[in-house]
């Protein structure tokens, strides 16, 4: 090939101008070809980012207890290609739960249930493993013509205004004053429930109640160890926290008028939170306990589970209860809609035991008005934090519409970052509650509480 050059010829200037740019294509094509070869090393590079993205964000699926640092966004940088896999990231921190109107137990264990056994045994210290679904504020089961005779106390005589000025100076004159309703209340002067030589309170935090359900739990509690002196120690569980209102793990327990009890068992220890089954359940001294609830106390609900009232019912046929009286108090048998021993999933393990309160429901009712001029109590809704077990099929948008929440609500309240949750696990459920009367101040001046189901004449000695 022949070149040309300045001296060959008219067009040699610009001739020699095209030889430069022949040679700059040359070169442009071979970085294309090189460009190209590179392109499939970016894309791992990118993928491999974007994987190590994806499973950090893979750890909320664990619950609000197993989520680490999550990066805002995967760059394509030296520091994210090389960055550890994710067996590798270091543990995460557990995430402390936001504090609520009222304490959240501490290190929440999952719910016995009979297709869910806890592993490990069935001894837990407390429920956590959702809401009490079965006691929300339901209606009062009893005829409200049948009233019991009013009470004698001279508080409920109290004109109008001396008991706003009572609550304005000296409301401690007034004593303990139910709020509102049980899934929806507040406690105000309570009485705390103290241990004894014959039961143990498990929880000193939540042992708060009215003084007529502590009067009330303790009359019945002496009546069993006065027929069985030689039984085990009685566990009791949580009442009420002392201002009352939300009690982690509850739905109730708000207003002073709830218990839990401890069931007892065959051999020399009581156990909290243990599973009754026919093997381990006294079914002798726990119907004592709650035959001594019924016939002692102003008792609206006992709640116990199926299988357990099955075994009550049982030996209190065999002991030679009347079967008419029975039948009025169980649920199990009858379907008995006005039944005071009713079944509540979860209750297996221990019962509950709401009181009907004479004096303090109808104080509270008549006080409430006046007392957030005093700052007592607030009527204003307050957010309370509820552990919630995730069912099979349910999302966030299900939990959201169940408990009048939102979807950003229990994310912030979780620190989820997606929409996904795990069948199994337990979330903190954003729950607002407001105390509540109980009845319009223009109804009827009290509260109407039903007379004590007792047993027919010829059997009240029973025992």
């Amino acid at each position: 090939m022949t070149y040309v050059t300045p001296s060959n010829g008219p067009r040699a200037q610009d001739l020699a101008t095209a030889i430069p740019l022949r040679d700059m294509t040359k070169r442009v094509r071979l970085e294309s070809d090189r460009m190209r070869r590179l392109v499939p090393l970016f894309s791992l590079a990118l993928f491999g980012c974007a994987a190590h993205g994806a499973a950090l964000d893979g750890a909320e699926l664990h619950g609000p207890a197993e989520l680490p640092t999550i990066p805002v966004e995967p760059r394509l940088t030296r520091d994210c290609i090389t960055a550890p896999a994710p067996s590798a990231l270091p543990t995460p921190t557990p995430i402390a739960a936001v504090p609520s109107a009222a304490p959240l137990d501490p290190a929440p264990a999952p719910t016995p249930t009979e297709e869910d056994p806890s592993p490990g045994g069935d001894e837990a210290p407390y429920e956590t493993g959702g809401i009490d679904d079965g006691e929300p504020d339901a209606p009062r089961a009893y005829d409200a013509d049948a009233t019991a005779p009013p009470s004698t106390d001279p508080r409920l005589a109290l004109p109008e205004a001396e008991l706003r000025r009572r609550v304005t100076a000296d409301a401690a004159s007034l004593g303990s004053l139910s709020l509102g309703t049980p899934a929806a209340g507040g406690l105000l002067n309570p009485v705390a429930m103290q241990s004894a030589p014959h039961w143990v309170v498990v929880d000193g935090s939540a042992n708060f109640g009215t003084q007529e359900t502590v009067e009330f739990l303790t009359r019945a509690m002496s009546k069993v160890y006065e027929l069985h002196p030689a039984a085990p120690p009685l566990q009791v569980g949580h009442l009420s926290s002392r201002r009352g209102g939300p009690l982690s793990p509850h739905r109730s327990h708000q207003s002073g008028r709830d218990v839990d009890l401890g069931y007892f068992y065959v051999g020399t220890n009581n156990a909290w939170y243990k599973r009754a089954t026919a093997e381990n359940f006294d079914a002798a001294r726990s119907w004592e306990l709650v035959r001594a609830l019924v016939t002692e106390t102003d008792v609206e609900y006992i709640f116990v589970n199926l299988s357990v009232q099955k075994l009550l019912k049982a030996w209190a046929l065999s002991a030679g209860e009347d079967p008419a009286w029975l039948d009025s108090l169980f649920q199990y048998g009858t379907h008995n809609a006005n039944a005071l021993i009713r079944h509540v999933h979860g209750h297996d393990t221990h019962l509950h035991v709401r009181f009907f309160n004479p004096i303090a429901e109808e104080l509270g009712r008549r006080a409430l008005p006046y007392l957030p001029d005093r700052r007592l109590v607030l009527r204003r809704e307050e957010e309370g934090l509820v552990p919630y077990r995730i069912h099979k099929g349910e999302t966030l948008a299900v939990l959201a519409k169940k408990f009048n929440t939102t979807v950003l609500a229990i994310q912030k309240a979780n620190r989820l970052r997606g929409l996904k949750v795990v069948a199994g696990r337990t979330y903190l459920v954003p729950q607002k509650v407001i105390v509540q009367r109980t009845r319009p101040m223009h109804a009827a001046p009290r509260i109407a509480i039903p007379p004590r189901r007792l047993p027919p004449p010829h059997h009240a000695a029973n025992g």
